[in-house]
């Protein structure tokens, strides 16, 4: 073991056929190991059903591409409903049915909602405490109860809605006056200021009146970086070679405590005002009163000092809530937005539905409001559709279980 280890610190990784020699060496030596296991114990049951395709080393991940739905579909006509991939080093069951996703995600949903350990994801989220990211327990049960009691949907709705209705004016009001410009309009500009003063408003009752706002600039490379780190497929699935990666993990470490630096701010702000009696309607404000009245501290950290250290991490739980669902909402709800004006710019039958179904419901003289949702069906359908269609995340934030299971006479590690 001392020789493999002399071996890949001398490795020059910056060379990927070197890389890939070496991811297939520790690969091999894993592999090794689990047959021995194996053997020595009594048989197990199989594995739900695999496709062909699978390579040494890097099992399905050529073959899932970056449209992975339409993979996963046309694999679940071949093997049913439930089936396993591999990954790099890891085991992936993939469910494709509401009635699988029902008996597992839901009914044993006790040993169905840890996440996979990733080292990046780890650092970025602080071990966690970005709750998206948490590990099934008490501090991921405690923090689903309080974003159920103030950012549900029914939350949103009753006490949110005004904040929509005013950004959605704003950017339809930005697309026109910038869309008769002659060099046009930037898109990806408007939107992403629209989705961030969404967040800040919900979150802090804070917004900003143009995208070159120093807050926006940050929040936006914040995010920027966040997804680059999350699309480090290499890692991702080959999470045993972090420690050759000094570098990486630096720069996360320094991205979490960027993240940090700038919620605690807007955090902070909230903090005071509610100190000197002010009423704060915004998420962040909740949090705080929940958090001084049940006591919420910080997971662990460091005993450097006393009083400094203390108050600075018994208030990072709130800072990682908020800042996790700063960077959630603002990339998922762009994307989204960006990814539909594409498709219907270049399907206009598509285009020609939705316009007649709102003009139809909402008509020329007001804009459509959340109570019209349940009247235009296809307008809906065509929104989550583009959810399914082109996900924010390349497989999102997958669960893992905590213990073995079966499921229709298939193992489930």
């Amino acid at each position: 073991m001392e020789n493999l280890k002399n071996i890949l610190t001398t490795v020059n990784w910056n060379d990927r056929n070197t890389i890939f020699a070496t991811v297939a060496a520790v690969a091999s030596v894993a592999v090794a190991v689990q047959l021995l296991t194996t053997s020595l114990t009594k048989p197990l049951l199989p594995l739900p059903p695999s496709p062909k395709g699978r390579l040494p080393v890097l099992g399905h991940l050529l073959a899932v591409s970056t449209s992975s739905h339409l993979t996963f579909t046309e694999w679940s006509k071949q093997l049913g409903p439930i089936f396993s991939i591999q990954l790099g080093s890891q085991t992936w069951i993939i469910l494709t049915s509401s009635k699988v996703i029902r008996d597992l995600v839901d009914l044993r949903g006790s040993i169905y909602s840890d996440r996979h350990n990733n080292p990046i994801a780890d650092i970025l989220s602080r071990n966690g405490e970005m709750y998206g990211f948490a590990k099934n327990g008490d501090y991921l049960r405690m923090w689903r109860r309080l974003t159920n009691n103030t950012i549900s949907k029914s939350k949103l709705q009753a006490n949110f809605n005004h904040v929509f209705d005013r950004e959605s004016r704003e950017l339809l009001a930005r697309l026109l006056r910038d869309g008769a410009r002659l060099d046009g309009v930037d898109v990806d500009d408007v939107t992403y200021l629209y989705t961030i003063n969404v967040m800040l408003s919900i979150l802090y009752n804070r917004r900003c009146a143009t995208s070159s706002d120093p807050l926006v600039q940050e929040i936006r490379g914040i995010s920027n970086d966040f997804i680059e780190f999350g699309s480090d497929i290499f890692l991702n699935f080959f999470p045993i070679l972090i420690t050759f990666f000094a570098g990486k993990k630096r720069r996360a470490t320094a991205l979490q405590d960027r993240l940090v630096l700038y919620i605690e701010s807007l955090v902070e702000e909230v903090r005071q005002k509610l100190a000197k009696g002010e009423q704060i309607p915004c998420v962040a404000a909740e949090f705080v009163k929940v958090q001084e009245k049940e006591g919420i501290t910080d997971m662990g950290g460091w005993l450097i000092g006393e009083a400094y250290i203390f108050y600075y991490h018994s208030r990072l739980p709130v800072i990682q809530t908020c800042g996790g669902f700063t960077l959630a909402g603002v990339d998922n709800s762009a994307i989204l937005l960006m990814n539909s004006a594409i498709i219907l710019a270049n399907h206009p039958e598509i285009q020609d539905r939705v316009h007649h179904e709102l003009f139809a419901t909402v008509g020329p003289d007001r804009l459509p409001e959340q109570s019209d949702a349940e009247k235009t069906p296809y307008v809906e359908a065509f929104l989550l559709e583009m959810f399914r269609f082109r996900p924010p995340g390349f497989f999102g934030i997958p669960h893992c279980s905590t213990e073995d299971d079966v499921y229709e006479g298939y193992r489930i590690p």
